[in-house]
């Protein structure tokens, strides 16, 4: 078999990789032609392979060797190898081919090769995992670093919010003192007026049913205020809520959620449509007084301007491509951006009237909270507070009851609990307990690794025991080979089915949100809105529930009372006696109840 110029232009190739390009296998065929040079060709191309060609740097090393003085030749060359390899003379061994058996080298070249595969392998799995190592420990450097960054901030809101908890129990316990020294002195002059001592009071000097008749006409009053301050709204409240199951029925706020919800939904489509209707009209309107501007041109007051027909298939075909433009830019519009301004539109119109209607809603009810706030003033300046007092003392007795009840019963969970897991940690340490028992009180497990690994260090010769051994030892391998292959491909085909299930699930959630209207509850909230908006929803519950409490005991008064027959008389009778007097204390009840000091006394609370 002759040598080609496409096999020697390989065998170069493989050999250095550099080789020029104008080096081309027709180049090499004008050479391989001549027959004297075929016996070489073929020497080169069997013998020669990329051991026997020196790389670029061991060129340079030889060079620099040659200039220094230190390249060795012939029998220098062998003394050197002699003393280098005086500790292993098997390496010497290795370089002299002129005793030895060349193939029988190669096929130990081979069997250490093939021996060294694993190795080989497991230094690679060993990199491949220093390496995997090394991303996850920078990355739980970042990891750390954030956590450290968040820590710091954490710790600063900590030291922020205990400030600010520090300032307001302060302020607290200020007050708590001032309002002890206030009940003090007001338990002080009680047991002095008790006792007869001291300043001569009023209510020490006043029968007691004089007393009584002073409280009740006072009641009457403010009920007769009540009632003429409070009609409306309270027919209002009645009209729109007069059940008060209903605002604690949790199904029936939903069902009237869900009507508002549908009947804004009913007038976000009707306000679309008519937008749409609109528009369409409009565009009609413009393009019937286009066509009308363009029929007035061409009639001309009588004097009709009669195109050519050259001009007028022109003009057609003009008016047709701008109509197929006008057309495309029209379905496009409609279709993505003129249905998105209509929308934003709609919601824009709810939006405002749900906003008007908030802002009407929050002026009744501060007109409200001012006519609650002057009651209360009139309540606290004139009424008979200090006849109270006993209830105030009773209630804070309760309220402190109630914060004792609450600490046993969470000091009752938190030892139930306790009990209970040290009950399970007893359990789980007894039944370990007597799992290591159980392994002392058993005999040794027999274990064939460490017997073979014995007789293995053992001088014993018997190597057909040894042989048998090693065939156990490389089946159990294998064996453990494909039991790692079966687990790991039902592993992975596991994880595969999962992914893929996922997929189809985003897919199909993917296409649900491009093909419908986006969803709003995939929108994104903070935990500090979260926890703000909980706290404002659990703060507006207890108002609620204070309010219609207050509701529902104003309405008892009210059926208890009847009519204000008596106190029309007795506001007549005064007026019929004292006139003038009844009018001033009218003005400074107007005075005193548009005072803006309402503030101040709930701070001084």
């Amino acid at each position: 078999m002759s040598i080609s110029g496409k096999i020697l232009y390989n065998k170069v190739r493989n050999l250095r990789s550099e080789l020029s390009n104008v080096v081309t296998p027709e180049l090499l065929d004008k050479i391989c032609q001549k027959p004297a040079v075929q016996p070489f060709l073929k020497w080169f191309c069997e013998n020669v392979s990329y051991v026997n060609v020196l790389s670029d740097e061991e060129v340079q090393l030889k060079n620099k060797l040659q200039e220094t003085g230190e390249w060795l030749e012939g029998p220098e060359l062998d003394l050197a190898l002699q003393e280098a390899t005086a500790d292993c003379p098997d390496l010497l061994e290795l370089t002299t081919y002129d005793d030895k058996d060349i193939d029988n080298l190669f096929a130990e070249h081979e069997i250490l090769r093939d021996s060294n595969k694993e190795d080989e392998s497991y230094i690679e799995t060993l990199q491949n995992g220093i390496r995997n190592l090394k991303k996850l420990e920078a990355k739980l450097e970042e990891d750390i670093e954030t956590e450290e960054e968040c820590l710091v901030k954490e710790n600063i809101e900590v030291e922020k919010a205990y400030q600010d908890c520090s300032a307001i129990v302060e302020k607290f316990d200020t007050n708590n003192h001032e309002f002890f020294k206030e009940v003090a002195c007001l338990l002080d002059t009680y047991a002095e007026a008790a006792e007869n001592k001291g300043i001569p009071l009023v209510w020490t000097q006043m029968p007691l049913e004089l007393f009584t008749k002073k409280v009740e006409l006072y009641n009457h009053y403010l009920h007769v205020h009540i009632k003429r301050q409070f009609k409306n709204s309270q027919k209002e409240e009645e009209k729109t809520d007069s059940n008060y199951v209903s605002l604690i029925d949790d199904s029936q706020e939903k069902r009237i959620d869900n009507e508002k919800l549908q009947e804004l939904a009913m007038c976000k489509a009707n306000l679309t449509n008519a937008n749409f209707k609109e528009i369409s009209a409009k565009v009609q309107e413009e393009s019937y007084a286009a066509m009308f501007d363009y029929v007035q041109d061409i009639y001309n007051s009588g004097n009709l301007k009669v195109p050519r027909h050259s001009d007028m298939r022109t003009e057609i075909s003009e008016l047709i491509n701008r109509r197929d433009f006008l057309e495309e830019n029209v379905s496009l519009l409609h279709d993505r951006q003129l249905t998105e301004i209509v929308q934003r539109f709609a919601e824009f119109q709810i939006n405002k009237v749900l906003r008007e209607d908030a802002i009407s809603r929050s002026k009744r009810a501060k007109n409200h909270l001012e006519k609650l706030e002057n009651l209360r003033l009139l309540v606290r300046e004139h009424g008979y507070a200090r006849v109270c007092l006993l209830c105030i003392l009773m209630e804070m007795e309760f309220h402190r009851l109630t914060d004792v009840y609450e600490f046993v019963s969470d000091a009752f969970h938190y030892l139930t609990s306790e009990y209970s897991l040290s009950a399970a940690r007893c359990e789980r340490m007894q039944q370990q307990q007597n799992e290591y028992t159980a392994m002392l009180s058993s005999p040794t497990p027999h274990n064939s690794f460490h017997k073979h690994f014995i007789s293995m260090i053992s001088d014993e010769d018997d190597k057909h025991q040894l042989n048998s051994i090693l065939d156990k030892y490389n089946n159990i391998i294998d064996e453990n080979k494909t039991k790692k292959q079966t687990i790991l491909e039902s592993y992975l085909k596991s994880k595969i089915h999962k992914l893929e299930t996922l997929e189809e699930e985003v897919k199909s959630r993917y296409l649900n949100e491009i093909q419908q209207t986006p969803t709003h509850t995939y929108k994104p909230i903070s935990f500090e809105i979260e926890t703000n908006h909980a706290e404002a929803v659990d703060s507006l519950q207890k108002l609620q529930a204070d309010v219609t409490k207050i509701r529902n005991q104003m309405k008892e008064r009210l059926k208890l009372i009847g009519s204000f027959e008596r106190e029309k008389s007795i506001l007549w009778q005064r007026f019929l006696a004292d006139p003038q007097s009844l009018r001033r204390s009218h003005k400074e009840m107007k005075q005193r109840a548009n005072k803006s000091c309402f503030n101040d006394t709930i701070e001084n609370e």
